[in-house]
Parts: structure tokens; C-alpha cells; sequence
């Protein structure tokens, strides 16, 4: 079991998102919309990226204004360090793209406090981007054998 690792802070905490490798992966038909239907099992590891989450402590967000606009509300409290190279827009961003889908969740069920603080999500990457861990093992092995 993996266990998410909890940094001794008042301020943050840090949340391991492991890395998984497919055991296997069927492509079982084509959908209507273009996409693939999958069959897969994978396995997650004990390894992969941190993400450490902090509070802007000393900033409230008056949340009254951008009910309608989950969107610019989550530019207002979200800022995201360290996955810079990973997108050239915040939007494309799956960190943001949660984070929006949270807020807006919130906004339609009015559940949204009228005052939030800003959140600092900083990302301590260690899986390669885009090749895929299996591809980085295959490397690894090469380099390793000296091929």
C-alpha cells in the first residue's frame, strides 16, 4: 500500500503521487467520439512526483464577486510552482483543471464559502513527462548495460 508522505509543518503538506505502470493495456473498440475504449491493469508504485501544498496565510480572497466564474476564481487562488515546463497555459494544466472543477462544484451547489485563501501547489517532479515510466526503465536499463 502506498502510504502519502506528510511533511511536519503547520504551513504545508506534501502528498506523493505515484508513479503507475500498466500491466497491460487493450484497445477494445472505437468510440463514436473518436476516443478509444481501454481495458487496463496497472500497478501503482512507491515511487513518483510530491506535491506540496501551502497557504497563503496573510491573503483572502472574497469569493462573493466570482460566483459565477469558477474559472477566474481559481486563477485568484491557485498558484502553481514548479510545473512551469509541463504547460505553456495554467488551463492545460490537470492540477488547474481539478482545482476548477472543485470550485465549480462548489459554486453550483453553493457550498463555496464567502472568504478563501490562496494555495501555493508546488510540484517536486521525479517521473519523466510525456515518454512514460516504461519507456524511462528501458533507458535506464540500456545505459546500465552500456548499450
Amino acid at each position: 500500500m502506498i502510504e502519502n508522505i506528510a511533511e511536519a509543518s503547520d504551513s504545508t503538506v506534501t502528498r506523493l503521487s505515484p508513479a503507475k505502470i500498466n500491466l497491460f493495456l487493450h484497445i477494445t473498440g472505437k468510440r463514436a467520439d473518436g476516443y478509444h475504449n481501454l481495458q487496463t491493469v496497472f500497478r501503482l508504485l512507491d515511487w513518483g512526483d510530491y506535491l506540496h501544498f501551502s497557504l497563503m496565510d496573510d491573503v483572502v480572497i472574497q469569493t462573493a464577486d466570482n460566483k459565477a466564474d469558477a474559472n477566474t476564481l481559481c486563477h485568484q487562488l491557485l498558484v502553481l510552482a514548479g510545473a512551469e515546463a509541463i504547460t505553456a497555459n495554467i488551463e492545460d494544466n490537470l492540477i488547474f483543471k481539478a482545482a476548477r472543477a472543485l470550485l465549480a462544484f462548489a459554486i453550483q451547489s453553493n457550498t463555496l464559502p464567502e472568504q478563501l485563501a490562496p494555495i501555493t501547489i508546488r510540484l517536486d517532479k521525479h517521473l519523466p513527462m510525456g515518454a512514460g515510466i516504461g519507456w524511462w526503465l528501458i533507458q535506464c536499463r540500456n545505459d546500465y548495460a552500456g548499450t
